[in-house]
């Protein structure tokens, strides 16, 4: 029996017509016929009934259509646990990172990642910009260390670890020179968010939640800014304060100076939901397993 023959005879089953069953796969109805009593005589007993008002699944044709139809299932199984497979041992990983103070354990993860799959093609970014979930969904990374921002119906989240977030401003800034400093106090000025690409649509959101959660009901006057030089020129201007994170503040620019805010960041692993991809959740379980030994509160 032939691959043919069985595509046509389920179809048959399925639709009852000869004339249908031809047109969808582009061939005339005797072919359909001839493979079919074909496949009949093969087996030595008739699959079909055919009458004037079409064709019928005789008891034996009911027996194997059932038995055709686990056998395709079982050949898409087999074929996803091969592609599965292969992935494991030869597929491809892009990773993105932002720049944290973990970064190492992660490295330490990948690397192990790569001796167990050496002909992996396993490829690491690492950006000192915010990644969000839009990077996964527009297939910039297959997995990332992302900002959480919300569940979401195409994309996992798993959490590693909190980042507190701080307002960046300069001595030149009007409320410099004010005590006990809140971000209410920066409510009116420009907020300079750093960004790239397609991160600037998560930034833009997570800043509002942060707004939100320290009871300011405005909506913050955001300035998204590309280049990390410009943005430290407007906060020696006074023009505004830039939203950052602590791994941003080490050794800081004379005149610069931090203030805490009450929300931290929450950083995790984002990966889609929909991935055949083996080595991501490899790398996913390398990392979570590693992050579950650490005492992040001390």
């Amino acid at each position: 029996m032939t691959d043919s023959q069985i595509k046509y005879f389920l179809s048959l089953a399925e639709c009852g017509s000869f004339t249908v069953t031809a047109d969808t796969y582009y061939v005339s109805q005797s072919v359909v016929s001839k493979q079919v009593i074909m496949l009949e005589q093969e087996l030595g007993f008739p699959l079909l009934r055919r009458t004037a008002k079409g064709s019928y699944l005789t008891t034996a044709g009911e027996v194997m259509f059932k038995y055709f139809k686990q056998s395709q299932a079982d050949l898409k199984k087999a074929v996803l646990e091969a592609k599965a497979a292969w992935y494991s041992e030869n597929g491809v990983l892009s990773i993105g990172l932002m720049e944290t103070d973990y970064n190492d354990l992660i490295y330490e993860c990948i690397d192990k990642l790569r001796k167990e799959h050496p002909n992996a093609d396993i490829k690491v970014e690492s950006t000192g910009y915010p990644i969000w979930e839009t990077s996964i969904l527009n297939g910039d990374y297959d997995i990332a260390t992302t900002f959480y921002v919300g569940e979401s119906r195409d994309v996992i989240f798993q959490p590693l670890f909190d980042e507190p977030q701080y307002i960046l401003y300069h001595d030149n800034h009007p409320s410099a020179g004010k005590t006990d400093l809140s971000l209410k106090d920066f409510e009116d000025t420009f907020f300079f968010l750093p960004f790239t690409g397609n991160h600037a649509l998560g930034a833009q959101n997570h800043f509002r939640q942060v707004f939100r959660t320290h009871g300011l009901t405005s909506e913050p006057k955001m300035l998204l800014v590309c280049d990390i030089s410009q943005v430290k020129d407007l906060l020696v201007a006074g023009q505004g304060v830039a939203v950052c994170r602590a791994h941003s503040l080490k050794n800081p620019d004379a005149g610069l100076h931090p203030l805490k805010l009450s929300t931290n960041c929450l950083i995790g692993l984002s990966k889609r939901i929909d991935t055949p991809n083996v080595l991501i959740n490899k790398l996913e379980a390398l990392i979570l397993e590693r992050f579950s030994a650490l005492d992040l509160n001390n």
